[in-house]
């Protein structure tokens, strides 16, 4: 199995958020929010993790982008989230 760089990110910075694409594996945004492979998985399937996983991709598990931005706070320079659109409130 190979591994992308983002995989194996041990830093994100602004501009590296900026740069990802619109769906990401859940590898890539456990290293984001600092889970670990073994919480991350045991997170997701309790129905735990902290952003909704996308329905379909088989064992391949992807989450949006932008509900990973929603959950961090984090809007981009040039974007704005949507109307109406605040950032969760359930975060610790």
């Amino acid at each position: 199995m190979s591994t992308t760089a983002d995989e194996q990110r041990t830093e994100w910075t602004y501009a590296s958020l900026a740069d990802l694409p619109a769906v990401i594996s859940v590898k890539v945004a456990d290293s984001i929010l600092g889970i670990g492979a073994t919480n991350g998985k045991h997170l997701r399937s309790s129905g735990n993790y902290p952003i909704e996983l996308l329905p379909g991709l088989g064992r391949h598990q992807k989450i949006s982008t932008a509900r990973l931005f929603e959950y961090l706070g984090y809007v981009p320079a040039g974007l704005s989230l949507p109307t109406g659109t605040e950032p969760r409130a359930d975060r610790e």
